[in-house]
C-alpha cells in the first residue's frame, strides 16, 4: 500500500513542475503569449422627451450591446459632466444605464453618453441626443393715464416675465387687434412692450395683450385688470370772454376808424330834454343819460316822443293856448 501512494505523490510533483516550466501549454499560456482580444461594443442614447419645461424631470437611457458584465457610462451636457451621472453602472441583464436630471433655464441641450468598457469589452461612444427646454411666461398689462379724455394720448404697457429673448406682443380692443399695435417687439432686457394711441370719440375699451412666444419662451395672455377704460368727452370751451381779477374784460378793445370819429362829432346830442331846456332841471330821481348807438331807430324815435310829452321844460304861452283850446273843444 505504501508504494502506490508514493507513486501518486511523485506524479503530482512532476505535473506541478511541468506547469511551472510551461511544459503544458494547453493548460496555462506560456510566458509572452498574447492575451485574448476584447469584444467590441456599441452604444445608443434615448431621451424620455424631446421637449421639456423648466423644472420638469427628463431621463436619459444609454443601451450597450452586446450586454457587458461590467463597466459604466458617463453622461455629459454640452460637453460638461451631468452631476450624479458621471459613472453610471451598466445593468448586467439589459445593458442599460440611466440618468435623470432637470433644468432651470431654457434652451437646447446636447447630451452625450460614453461606455468606458471593462476587461472583456471595448469602450464605445459617444452616443448623442438633443433636448429642448422651454420656459413658461406670464404677462401683465397697465395703462397710463387710468382716466382719459378724447384727444388725450393713452399708453398701454405689457410686461412679460421672465424677460424673453424675442417675440412680440399683440394688443387688442374688444378682441379686435389695434391697428398700430399688432406686432410690438419685446425688449429682451426689460421684457416690456408699449402701445400708444389717441382716441377720437368717447366710449369704453376692454384691452388685452397676447405674447406670441418664440422657440424657447411660451406664449401668455392677459387682460387689463379692473373695469374697462373709459374715454370721456373733452369739456367744451366757455364762450364768456376772460376777465381780469378786477372783473374787467381782457378782450381786445374795438378800434375806432377816423370816419366813425367824425360822424360821432357831427351827431346831435343825445342828452335828455330836461338838460337841453332853458331853465330846466333834472328831477330828483334822475333821467336817462342817452340811447345806445346800436339801438333801433324806431325805439329812439319813440323815446324822443315820450320825452317831449313828459318834458319838465316850461311851455311857451302859445303852446299853453293851444292846449287850452283843445281841452275846451273836448
Amino acid at each position: 500500500m505504501v508504494r502506490p501512494i508514493r507513486k501518486i505523490a511523485f506524479a503530482v510533483i512532476l505535473a506541478t513542475t511541468a506547469v511551472a516550466c510551461g511544459a503544458l501549454p494547453g493548460l496555462v499560456p506560456a510566458p509572452g503569449a498574447q492575451a485574448q482580444p476584447l469584444s467590441p461594443t456599441s452604444i445608443r442614447l434615448l431621451s424620455s422627451a424631446s421637449t421639456v419645461q423648466t423644472g420638469q424631470a427628463v431621463t436619459y437611457t444609454a443601451i450597450v450591446s452586446p450586454t457587458p458584465d461590467a463597466g459604466s457610462v458617463a453622461f455629459t451636457d454640452d460637453g460638461e459632466p451631468i452631476p450624479a451621472c458621471t459613472a453610471v453602472s451598466v445593468e448586467g441583464r439589459s445593458g442599460e444605464a440611466g440618468c435623470q436630471t432637470s433644468y432651470q433655464a431654457g434652451g437646447m441641450h446636447a447630451i452625450q453618453a460614453t461606455y468606458t468598457g471593462d476587461g472583456q469589452f471595448q469602450a464605445a461612444g459617444p452616443a448623442s441626443a438633443e433636448v429642448l427646454v422651454t420656459v413658461n411666461t406670464e404677462i401683465t398689462i397697465s395703462v397710463e393715464p387710468e382716466r382719459a379724455q378724447v384727444g388725450q394720448r393713452v399708453t398701454y404697457t405689457a410686461l412679460v416675465s421672465p424677460a424673453p429673448d424675442g417675440g412680440t406682443v399683440l394688443f387688442s380692443d374688444e378682441d379686435e387687434p389695434i391697428a398700430s399695435c399688432e406686432t410690438v417687439a419685446v425688449d429682451p432686457a426689460s421684457g416690456l412692450a408699449s402701445c400708444s394711441l389717441v382716441y377720437e370719440s368717447p366710449g369704453e375699451h376692454l384691452i388685452s395683450a397676447l405674447y406670441t412666444g418664440d422657440a424657447i419662451y411660451l406664449s401668455s395672455f392677459a387682460e387689463l385688470s379692473g373695469e374697462a377704460l373709459a374715454i370721456e368727452a373733452a369739456p367744451r370751451a366757455s364762450a364768456t370772454p376772460a376777465t381780469s381779477s378786477s372783473g374787467a374784460r381782457t378782450g381786445k378793445p374795438k378800434s375806432v376808424t377816423p370816419g366813425a370819429a367824425k360822424r360821432a362829432a357831427r351827431r346831435p346830442s343825445r342828452r335828455p330834454a330836461a338838460l337841453r331846456c332853458r331853465g330846466g332841471s333834472l328831477p330828483a330821481s334822475g333821467l336817462p343819460t342817452g340811447t345806445a348807438r346800436a339801438r333801433d331807430r324806431a325805439r329812439r324815435s319813440a323815446a324822443r316822443r315820450r320825452t317831449r310829452r313828459t318834458s319838465p321844460c316850461p311851455r311857451s304861452p302859445r303852446a299853453r293856448g293851444r292846449r287850452a283850446k283843445s281841452a275846451a273843444a273836448a
